[in-house]
């Protein structure tokens, strides 16, 4: 077991299979850009507030969604969410 997990899980294994999902959206030059581009300050900036922008967009359309709902439901509108399978 733990040789089938060193084999799915090492460093190899990993960097094999990211090179094969970046081949699919990326060309060699792309991949060379954007090097370039995360080594630069404002990439640098990017990859620091990345997470805190997403995060703070995350919550606005989550409010923006519970306030829609809530003002369709307050105008009598029934709202019917999917049944989860259990």
């Amino acid at each position: 077991m733990k040789a089938l997990y060193n084999d799915l899980f090492s460093f190899d294994s990993f960097i094999s299979d990211l090179t094969e999902v970046y081949a699919k959206y990326y060309t060699l030059d792309d991949v060379i850009q954007l090097i370039s581009f995360y080594s630069s300050p404002l990439g640098k900036k990017a990859n620091q507030v990345t997470h805190a922008l997403d995060k703070e967009m995350e919550d606005i359309m989550l409010n923006k969604i519970s306030d829609y709902i809530f003002t369709l439901t307050d105008n009598g509108i029934d709202i019917r969410l999917p049944q989860i399978p259990q």
